[in-house]
């Protein structure tokens, strides 16, 4: 018995070196796919596809803020709602301020004064392209306007979740509302 128990070992030890012959098969793979997760967690504020959208690599598939855990500091706190009290004028002086349109209001103030002492060509030209300049800089909206603390309050904590290629997006079944919990899976998207 033994004996036939040791002939069956080595004839299966012979047939598993022995070279084989290999049996190729075929599959259907989907495409690739790339999936997207929220880094952070939080609450999802909102929601701009919907599932079978197609989207591009960068867009901004949803919004999430994170949750306060109670770490933001409380004087923090305290000097913005104070900086939101101040009264119009001193924003109205904070965006006068502002490093851009003061050194567009000297390169003004430069160019017209050189226009004054030489009434060349040139120098009027100067000072066109400084005029232009200053306007310019004058229609575009401070960073240092109330409206633009307002917006940069309301932005802390809340973060964009962006599809990371371009393609189909197959799974997305967040809602507004939502948990998202941290390195949660938000989408997948078929490329």
């Amino acid at each position: 018995m033994k004996l036939v128990i040791a002939l069956v070992l080595i004839a299966f030890a012979i047939s598993m070196m022995s070279p084989r012959r290999t049996k190729r098969v075929t599959l259907a793979v989907d495409p690739p796919a790339s999936v997207v997760f929220a880094i952070a967690g939080g609450k999802v504020e909102e929601v701009l596809v919907r599932p079978g959208a197609h989207v591009l690599q960068g867009q901004v598939l949803m919004r999430a803020r994170v949750r306060d855990t109670g770490e933001t500091s409380g004087q923090l706190r305290e000097a913005m709602i104070r900086l939101q009290r101040l009264p119009d004028p001193v924003w109205k002086q904070a965006e006068q301020s502002d490093p851009k349109r003061v050194a567009a209001d000297e390169a003004y103030i430069d160019r017209l004064a050189e226009w004054e002492r030489t009434k060349s060509p040139a120098s009027k030209l100067r000072l066109e392209r400084a005029t232009a300049a200053r306007e310019a800089e004058y229609r575009r909206p401070s960073p240092f306007s109330k409206q633009a603390f307002v917006n940069w309050q309301n932005s802390i904590g809340r973060y964009d979740i962006r599809a990371t290629a371009s393609g189909r997006l197959e799974i997305f079944d967040w809602k507004l509302g939502d948990e998202l919990p941290p390195l949660a899976r938000v989408a997948l998207i078929a490329q």
